[in-house]
């Protein structure tokens, strides 16, 4: 014998139903949760902390979520200079260099490249040692990606001693 419920489905109770269903869509779809924020946050903190650890960063995940939340954590000066670059990055939205160069060739800038020709156009006169410090990437690291942009878009005008960078677009 067939079942059948004690109540009579009518064209009411079902456009009511697709209704909830419509407005539960949007507000789920609008981060009416609030959970999103939270797990975004949490996300990129983990991402941060991941991403130095294979760089030897010995800063744990709570050092890390201190520092994105401005407060004073206790270790080595270039491990929170990189932990402030990479949270400065990853904020960022726009730096002001263009994500192709172009001079014939067209090469793909990453993030470091980025930043690199960023800190030479605030600073013409930034030495490499600077660089290091600022970027938080090692001195090969850094002279690798200086021989780069200089047969793309980097030119250093003067000696290495007294000279300046000029970025060319």
């Amino acid at each position: 014998m067939p079942y059948s419920p004690p109540f009579t489905l009518t064209n009411k109770m079902l456009d009511l139903s697709a209704r909830f269903s419509e407005l539960l869509g949007v507000w789920a779809g609008s981060g009416g949760a609030q959970l999103t924020p939270m797990l975004r946050r949490g996300n990129r903190i983990k991402t941060i902390q991941a991403s130095l650890e294979i760089e030897q960063n010995t800063l744990t995940i709570a050092q890390v979520t201190a520092l994105v939340e401005g407060k004073v954590v206790l270790g080595a000066p270039r491990e929170i200079q990189e932990v402030k670059n990479a949270l400065e990055q990853a904020t960022s939205v726009n730096d002001g260099v263009n994500d192709e160069v172009s001079d014939g060739v067209k090469i793909k800038l990453d993030a470091l490249d980025k930043q690199l020709l960023s800190a030479c156009q605030k600073n013409a006169y930034i030495t490499q040692e600077q660089l290091v410090l600022e970027l938080g990437k090692s001195k090969s690291t850094i002279e690798r990606r200086i021989r780069k942009l200089k047969s793309y878009c980097l030119c250093r005008i003067g000696s290495d001693k007294t000279g300046y960078w000029e970025v060319n677009k």
